[in-house]
């Protein structure tokens, strides 16, 4: 008789999931975990949805901004999206390089009240989106400014 209870133990190679685990430090960890519970989404719900929106960047090509002009900084938008949602604020962008150290993935990070806590919402700039960025004229409100109506700006929100 087997000293072990249960099911023996699957081979990776046949294995249906796969386990993806990250170390967050404490402040992130409270963020993550108010996040996904104003979410009403699971745990495991919530962090596959984040990572498959970190997985699908817009790859584009900018001949004018370098990723250092832009990652970190702060910038005012208006978008209007295909499905008719307007969004202006302040965010930050945050940049991607891709492999071939040709192409960026640019995005803006911005956050919103939601009664006792924050809204996340990522956009993920096309092509035209990053060529229409330029430097805002009143650096109280921004650095950059990114004002337009986008028919191909994909947005992902985090609660």
């Amino acid at each position: 008789m087997s000293k072990k209870m249960g099911r023996p133990p699957t081979p990776k190679s046949k294995a249906k999931t796969e386990f993806l685990g990250a170390f967050v430090d404490p402040k992130e960890s409270k963020t993550i975990h108010r996040a996904i519970t104003e979410s009403g989404q699971s745990r495991s719900e919530w962090i596959r949805s984040a990572l498959a929106q970190a997985a699908r960047p817009i790859w584009i090509i900018s001949k004018k901004w370098q990723s250092s002009d832009l990652r970190g900084k702060t910038v005012e938008f208006k978008f209007t999206l295909p499905d008719s949602w307007f969004f202006h604020g302040v965010g930050r962008f945050q940049v991607r390089h891709h492999r071939d150290r040709v192409r960026i993935a640019v995005e803006i990070e911005s956050t919103e009240p939601v009664g006792s806590g924050l809204r996340w919402h990522v956009f993920y700039l096309p092509q035209h989106l990053v060529d229409s960025i330029e430097r805002h004229s009143d650096t109280s409100v921004a650095e950059f400014r990114c004002f337009e109506s986008v028919a191909g700006l994909t947005r992902s929100a985090q609660s």
